[in-house]
C-alpha cells in the first residue's frame, strides 16, 4: 500500500514522463502548466526540457543519479513486479494523467504500459506522443472527432460491442479479440454531421478496449475521460 505521504495530490492534471521518446514541445506546453512527476529516466527528460520534475519514482536502473534532483521528492519504488509506470501511476492522485514517454522506442516497455492501462485505475490516464493519443475504457465512450479522422480499436482480452455511431465501420454486435477480429484504422465517417461525434457502446462482461486516435485529437481524448480539463489542455498544445 501506497503511503499517502509519498503522494503528490493535485486538484489539476499530472504529466507523468517515462524514459521512452518525448516531444519536447508537448512536454513544455503542458509541463509549465501542470505538475510534472518522472518516472526513473524520464527524470532526466524533464531537467532537458528546463522543468523540475515534483516527483521521481522508479528503481533507479536508468536514470543519471537521484541525487542529481535535489528539488524533487525522490522516492525509490524497487518491486521488480511493477514497471516504473505503474509504480508512479500509485503514487499520483489527480483528476487527470497525461502520461509521455511511453509510446514508442521499446516495444516491450510500450506493451507494458497498455497493460498497466487496463489494470483497475482510479484516475484516467491518456498516454501522447507525437503521433498518438491512446486510452483505456470499460464504458461508452463519446468522442468529439472530424470526418476521415482514424479510430482504431483494440480489444484487451475479449470485448463485445453492442452499437456505435460515426465510423466508417461499425462495430455493431462484434466481438474483438486479440489473434481474432481486431479494430485497426476504422475511421470517422466522412458524412458525419457536424457535432455529431463518435459513440462506442461495449457489452457487458469484456475486458475493456484501448481507443487509438491522433495526437492532434488529444482535445477530443480528454473530453472523453475528463470533461472539466478538456479546453485548458486544447489551449496549451493547439493555441
Amino acid at each position: 500500500m501506497t503511503d499517502k505521504d509519498s503522494m503528490l495530490i493535485s486538484d489539476r492534471p499530472v504529466i507523468l514522463v517515462g524514459g521512452g521518446r518525448v516531444d519536447h514541445g508537448q512536454l513544455k506546453a503542458l509541463g509549465a502548466e501542470f505538475p510534472v512527476v518522472a518516472a526513473d529516466s524520464g527524470a532526466d527528460t524533464v531537467v532537458e526540457a528546463g522543468l523540475t520534475p515534483r516527483l521521481v519514482a522508479g528503481d533507479f536502473d536508468s536514470i543519471s543519479s537521484p541525487e542529481n534532483f535535489p528539488d524533487s521528492a525522490v522516492i525509490p519504488t524497487p518491486d521488480q513486479d511493477q514497471t516504473d509506470f505503474a509504480k508512479a501511476l500509485d503514487l499520483i492522485n489527480a483528476p487527470l494523467i497525461i502520461g509521455l514517454g511511453f509510446l514508442g522506442r521499446r516495444l516491450d516497455h510500450t506493451l507494458a504500459t497498455t497493460s498497466t492501462l487496463a489494470s483497475s485505475q482510479s484516475v484516467p490516464v491518456v498516454l501522447l506522443d507525437r503521433y498518438d493519443a491512446v486510452f483505456y475504457a470499460d464504458a461508452p465512450v463519446a468522442l468529439d472527432l472530424e470526418p476521415g479522422d482514424r479510430v482504431s480499436i483494440w480489444p484487451v482480452h475479449g470485448q463485445g460491442f453492442t452499437a456505435s455511431t460515426g465510423l466508417e465501420w461499425p462495430l455493431d454486435g462484434l466481438f474483438m479479440q486479440p489473434g481474432s477480429v481486431i479494430g485497426t484504422s476504422n475511421r470517422v465517417r466522412a458524412d458525419l454531421v457536424d457535432g455529431a461525434g463518435v459513440t462506442i457502446t461495449p457489452g457487458d462482461g469484456g475486458s475493456g478496449y484501448l481507443v487509438i486516435v491522433a495526437a492532434e485529437r488529444l482535445p477530443a481524448v480528454i473530453g472523453a475521460v475528463c470533461p472539466l480539463w478538456a479546453g485548458e489542455a486544447a489551449q496549451l498544445l493547439f493555441p
